[in-house]
């Protein structure tokens, strides 16, 4: 489970006229999300505080108050147990799908033969199978994003 109680990230932003010291992101949140439930932060204004809050509950970004708790383990830092998808798509820098996602298992030092069945099995279950040899270039803005979600679900050992 997902809890966060109280959140607040306050940012200061000099080059903005209407600035002041307290000028919020995230401002007082609280929300709670059940084990196996999928849950979308998709709208808002722009500068808000969505992407602030991802961070924060990804344990990339301290938030100033309040807690965010996973399983009723408070959130220090980033960990196995949450994955973030960043909206840059990022593919370009590996050959291929599969490079992609087996290179965070490669880091670790899995076999070869290991890390492929797992790729295989993540792939499978964002929907590429059979896209494995493409290049970043020959697919869609779509089909890289879930590649991200392979890779990321794949470093947590489950699907997210």
């Amino acid at each position: 489970m997902l809890e966060v109680r109280r959140l607040s990230k306050i940012f200061f932003e000099p080059e903005r006229s209407n600035a002041s010291p307290d000028s919020s992101r995230s401002n007082d949140i609280s929300l709670a999300i059940r084990k196996k439930r999928v849950c979308f932060l998709c709208s808002g204004q722009v500068a808000g505080g969505k992407t602030t809050l991802i961070r924060i509950i990804a344990g990339l970004l301290a938030a100033d108050r309040g807690d965010v708790l996973v399983n009723q383990q408070c959130v220090t830092a980033p960990g196995r147990d949450r994955c973030m998808v960043f909206s840059t798509i990022w593919l370009a820098a590996l050959a291929h799908r599969m490079s992609n996602v087996e290179f965070g298992l490669e880091i670790e030092g899995m076999a070869r033969d290991e890390r492929r069945a797992v790729a295989d099995k993540y792939l499978d279950l964002v929907g590429l199978k059979g896209f494995e040899s493409y290049y970043p270039h020959q697919i869609s803005g779509g089909m890289q994003q879930r590649v991200g979600i392979a890779g990321r679900c794949r470093k947590s050992r489950r699907f997210c």
